[in-house]
Formats: structure tokens, C-alpha cells, sequence
């Protein structure tokens, strides 16, 4: 937006044409949209911020459900396999 406003200077510069008023229109246009587009540039980055963060505590919670998985194929290995771990000895 700065560089379209400084072509538009120097082409009224160079052709001896008025845009006073359209550059102020310009500018509270670019004004506004800033105003619009700043909290929405901050509002992606925390979502970003919030996924990283889930899938940091999905990846934790796969490995606590993996370790009991592990245990029990641990236990029934050490039972040669045929007796279930719930199955009173």
C-alpha cells in the first residue's frame, strides 16, 4: 500500500495532477484495513500456538496409552502367552 501511494505521489509529481484528497483516502482506507488485519494476524498466531500445544499433549497421552499396552503384552510374554493378565493364576 506504501508503494502504490509513492508511485501515485510521483505520478502526480511528474503530471502535475492533484490527489491530495485520494491519498487521504487512500491512507484512511490502509489505516483501517491495518486496524482490521493486525488482531486477525494475532488471533492465527495463538490458534497456532493452541494446535502445537494439543499436539504436544496428543502425542503425550499416545505414549501413556501405549504403556499399558506394553506392561500387558510384557506380563503375558512372561506367562508364555497363555493366560490372559485379568485371569486369576
Amino acid at each position: 500500500m506504501d508503494q502504490t501511494l509513492n508511485d501515485l505521489a510521483k505520478f502526480a509529481e511528474e503530471h502535475d495532477v492533484e490527489f491530495d484528497e485520494l491519498f487521504e483516502c487512500i491512507e484512511t482506507i490502509a489505516t483501517s484495513l491495518s486496524a482490521i488485519v493486525e488482531p486477525g494476524e494475532e488471533t492465527i498466531a495463538a490458534a497456532k500456538d493452541v494446535a502445537d500445544a494439543a499436539e504436544e499433549q496428543i502425542a503425550e497421552i499416545n505414549q501413556e496409552t501405549q504403556r499399558p499396552e506394553d506392561l500387558t503384552r510384557y506380563c503375558c510374554s512372561a506367562q508364555g502367552g497363555a493366560q490372559s493378565v485379568r485371569d486369576p493364576i
